[in-house]
């Protein structure tokens, strides 16, 4: 299904539309906090990816794949990637006036290279807190990542380690 054609779905629009977020990334957290504060109609439902029970196959996706960029999914069980899913987020919130135009094309392209670089440079921001031990993912989640399971077997004797951030509890 198109994504355009979900935008005008009665059903989709009706039903709260799912975020899939980082609560480990600063920046995602905040906006993650704000869009809580606004969504008065309780239009949203924001999944946390780091969250130790979350499983990603039940989006169809890998966590690494969910770490790259920002995903969200309608009631339907369509999924967006990047910009349109902020399209979504703020176009609930009210904001529809200020998200039309990112839907031009002279604006659109610009908008969506500057999300990927902007994505780009937030996972490795998320792999450096994971490599340096300061997030709580399972180590599969970075197939970039410098540690593999023997270092981790004298943390953990769970079948998906989970690395301890220094600050949780």
């Amino acid at each position: 299904m198109n994504v355009s054609d979900n935008i005008n779905d009665d059903d989709n629009d009706s039903q709260p539309f799912e975020v899939f977020y980082d609560s480990h990334c600063p920046l995602c957290k905040s906006e993650i906090e704000m869009i809580r504060r606004k969504d008065k109609k309780n239009q949203m439902m924001l999944t946390d990816i780091s969250a130790e029970d979350f499983d990603a196959s039940s989006t169809g996706k890998t966590l690494d794949e969910l770490m790259r960029e920002i995903h969200g999914r309608y009631a339907d069980g369509t999924m967006v990637i990047g910009v349109e899913v902020f399209r979504e987020i703020y176009g609930r919130l009210g904001f529809g006036f200020l998200v039309k135009p990112t839907r031009w094309p002279i604006i659109r392209w610009p908008m969506d290279l500057a999300y990927r670089v902007f994505a780009g440079i937030r996972y490795r921001a998320a792999l450096k807190r994971f490599n340096s031990g300061s997030c709580e993912l399972p180590f599969m989640a970075f197939p970039e990542s410098k540690l593999s399971n023997a270092d981790l077997s004298h943390k953990d004797s769970v079948a998906a380690p989970r690395l301890k951030s220094p600050v949780s509890s």
